[in-house]
């Protein structure tokens, strides 16, 4: 495997690896919030119905919590593009975890 650092690359090479290095967070991003979903499908399935309205609640048992399931509701109702519609639960996702973690955030002794 070659291993090329962007400061050693020609400049016409340095879009082309910022290019795989933000597909490479993504699919990250797209794991760990696979977990997410999966863990937390039962406190997530109301925000996920309000969320996407179109969505039925027989949809919703449907999906159980599986990113791939979810996908492909979503690419169903809404007529998104397979990776619209990952986005699409990436960015409710995190920001669900970000409000979480908001009300969680230990107040400073005294």
């Amino acid at each position: 495997m070659t291993c090329v650092y962007l400061a050693d690359a020609k400049p016409e090479e340095r879009s082309a690896l910022r290019l795989l290095n933000l597909d490479l967070k993504m699919e990250e991003d797209q794991t760990m919030n696979k977990d997410v979903i999966e863990g937390k499908w039962k406190q997530m399935r109301g925000e996920a119905k309000a969320w996407w309205g179109k969505l039925t609640d027989d949809d919703l048992d449907r999906a159980a919590g599986k990113f791939e399931v979810l996908t492909g509701l979503l690419q169903e109702k809404y007529g998104y593009t397979r990776e619209a519609a990952a986005n699409e639960i990436d960015k409710h996702v995190t920001e669900y975890e970000a409000s979480l973690k908001k009300k969680i955030v230990p107040t400073p002794a005294k």
